[in-house]
């Protein structure tokens, strides 16, 4: 096991929320686990503690590789926590489940490829979701940033916890967005955008074919179509180029 003392990984949850006893850290990756199955599965993912990123790839096949890390005082603790958490995957018929149990002392980072025309459902509890490629929409509910790009379907996406951004650039389909939130930066969406709950942050729209409605507890805007782009932050809206504003 690796000891890294200065808890740097960069992702949005700081160590020091992951980490609140002070403790050493150590890290392995996992056994990659694969498996074939159908290319239009149903798979959820659940990962409460650590970041999950999920791409399309070519072929029926899912891969997942779990990168782990532990906080404890020495490797026999670290080993124990490591077999807690580590990602489990399930394959029933079209069902496909891939899991952690999540400990306390650790977190779990994943890294999943999956078909292009799978449906993908993402359950984070506290951590980042980036997803691209994905050919049958995708569904997240999660406690921290969404990104994503290149998807093809709807969208649906809740957030709890408050101040996390969603970003998402070129969307074939509608999306929907339910909880409080920070930033939202939309481009390149071929689809209507519905929000509801709290902004905290600013919005940024570009090129949206679709219908936009946001409401939130002191805005209530609808747009019919967005050729331009649209801004929105605590003292101002701006509009360039919109339809049925």
């Amino acid at each position: 096991f690796v000891d890294r003392g200065d808890n740097n990984y960069g992702f949005n949850f700081d160590n020091d929320f992951f980490n609140s006893w002070g403790q050493p850290e150590h890290d392995r990756d996992q056994q990659v686990l694969n498996a074939q199955i159908a290319a239009n599965a149903s798979i959820d993912i659940e990962n409460p503690r650590g970041d999950v990123s999920v791409t399309a790839g070519d072929g029926a096949a899912i891969e997942v590789h779990a990168h782990e890390v532990a906080y404890a005082d020495n490797d026999a603790a670290a080993k124990k926590i490591f077999e807690a958490e580590a990602a489990q995957l399930k394959v029933s018929g079209n069902t496909v489940l891939v899991k952690s149990e999540s400990n306390d002392h650790g977190k779990l980072n994943l890294t999943v490829t999956v078909p292009k025309s799978a449906h993908v459902t993402i359950n984070s509890g506290k951590g980042d979701v980036t997803a691209a490629g994905m050919g049958a929409g995708i569904g997240v509910s999660v406690h921290g940033d969404v990104h994503l790009s290149e998807i093809a379907g709807p969208v649906q996406a809740r957030f709890s916890g408050g101040k996390h951004d969603f970003s998402m650039h070129n969307l074939q389909g509608d999306v929907a967005v339910d909880g409080d939130v920070n930033d939202l930066t939309f481009s390149e969406i071929k689809g209507k955008v519905t929000q509801n709950g709290e902004i905290l942050g600013d919005v940024h729209m570009e090129n949206v074919s679709g219908a936009i409605h946001l409401h939130t507890p002191v805005t209530d805007l609808q747009v019919a179509e967005l050729p331009g782009d649209l801004t929105l932050d605590s003292n101002d809206l701006r509009v360039n180029e919109s339809k049925g504003q």
